[in-house]
């Protein structure tokens, strides 16, 4: 009961942060921060998880962000021992694919700063053969990379081990892959440096790919949207727009009954979502009338996104 109620409050914490953080990279610091105030890790996961409004693509670089202290030995190891800390509290295989940007201006420059904060810590510990302290340091440094996210299971560049659209969908939507927790990777495929066409031409034609069950999952996947919070409801909406439009390429997803009633729930429910906010007051959504009516455009857009380019219209 304790463990519910405490995820409880994560959950509700992260909607009111989020409430005055417009960008994703206040919410790594946001996130950072109460970790480094002694908030527990599972919350933290908890708040990285379910936000609603950023993913984990969108929040994830700006955790790496780092900039020890190069005139103290000792700061800069307790710097990075706590960004280590950190980032296993927002690591997740579910987010693993990367895109090359990522690697080359996320990856890149930290993993620079930990290999100059290493060849520090051992040219001190041999300047100092024999100090217990210089030798403490050296190996605080050791093991804290040895804990270091990346070398315990490691980003995939998405470009280069998946590289061709045939790879990509045996990744994702082979009949030996569960559809559930691939969404993540799906959403974000505009990451991968793989033409969108590419990859329908390869839907298209790929007979591993059941796309009937896919969509079923995909549709059963978040139906319900927050009543409170219109961008968080638009962005999951965007999201599972790109994971739908993927499965409905392939000429696989049958246009049965059931899936034809799957889609009407769904349209039906965006629908609502939408009513929910026209009719609420901006002071309820904690928003000025301007700005209710911009984010109310934004969500028709998503939703008409679907609802007008659905295989089952």
């Amino acid at each position: 009961m304790k463990c519910a109620l405490s995820l409880l409050l994560a959950f509700c914490g992260a909607i009111a942060v989020l409430a005055e953080v417009p960008t994703a990279e206040q919410y790594a610091h946001v996130l950072e921060n109460r970790f480094l105030n002694g908030e527990s890790a599972e919350s933290i996961r908890v708040s990285f998880e379910t936000n609603g409004i950023f993913t984990a693509y969108d929040v994830l670089p700006y955790c790496y962000m780092f900039e020890p202290d190069t005139n103290n030995l000792d700061a800069a190891i307790n710097a990075f021992e706590k960004k280590v800390s950190f980032l296993r509290c927002v690591y997740s295989r579910n987010h693993r694919f990367m895109s090359q940007d990522f690697f080359d201006e996320v990856l890149r420059p930290f993993e620079g700063k930990i290999a100059s904060i290493r060849s520090w810590a051992f040219r001190y510990a041999c300047l100092h053969d024999g100090d217990p302290s210089a030798t403490n340091l050296n190996t605080r440094m050791y093991l804290a990379e040895l804990d270091y996210v990346r070398n315990v299971d490691g980003f995939i560049n998405a470009k280069e081990k998946i590289g061709t659209p045939r790879k990509y969908v045996e990744s994702f939507l082979h009949n030996n892959t569960a559809f559930e927790g691939r969404s993540h990777e799906l959403a974000n495929f505009a990451a991968y440096g793989i033409p969108l066409e590419d990859i329908f031409a390869e839907l298209s034609t790929n007979r591993n790919v059941k796309a009937n069950e896919n969509f079923r999952h995909a549709m059963y996947q978040e139906i319900s949207f927050p009543s409170n919070n219109i961008l968080a409801a638009e962005r999951i909406i965007r999201r599972k727009n790109n994971v739908l439009r993927l499965i409905a390429s392939s000429c696989m997803l049958k246009t049965n009954w059931a899936n034809r009633a799957l889609s009407a729930t769904y349209c039906s429910n965006l629908t609502n979502v939408y009513n929910n906010y026209v009719a609420a007051s901006p002071q309820s959504l904690g928003l000025t009338p301007e700005e209710k009516e911009e984010w109310l455009e934004n969500l028709r857009e998503a939703i008409e996104i679907y609802t007008k380019s659905s295989p089952f219209r």
